[in-house]
């Protein structure tokens, strides 16, 4: 049986393989996925460590938060097809 991860891992990386496309950045951040997949933050952030140190995803550029500009999601680019 998957535990909750494994099933966050495998939809982030199946369910939206199609949008994403080697030869651009996909801006995808922890909140969508938890909204998209329907898991904690904790479980989201998980599935993207394990993306990224299987070598499905490399993060690109980094997000952050700024109350007067807004935020920005992390920008990732998939490695493998």
């Amino acid at each position: 049986m998957k535990t909750k991860q494994e099933s966050s891992t495998a939809s982030v990386r199946h369910n939206y393989a199609a949008q994403w496309r080697n030869d651009r950045p996909v801006v995808y951040g922890v909140r969508e996925a938890t909204q998209k997949i329907g898991c904690t933050v904790n479980t989201a952030c998980k599935a993207f460590k394990i993306l990224q140190e299987r070598g499905f995803i490399v993060c690109v550029n980094e997000s952050f938060f700024n109350s007067k500009t807004g935020s920005k999601a992390r920008e990732w680019r998939l490695t493998c097809r």
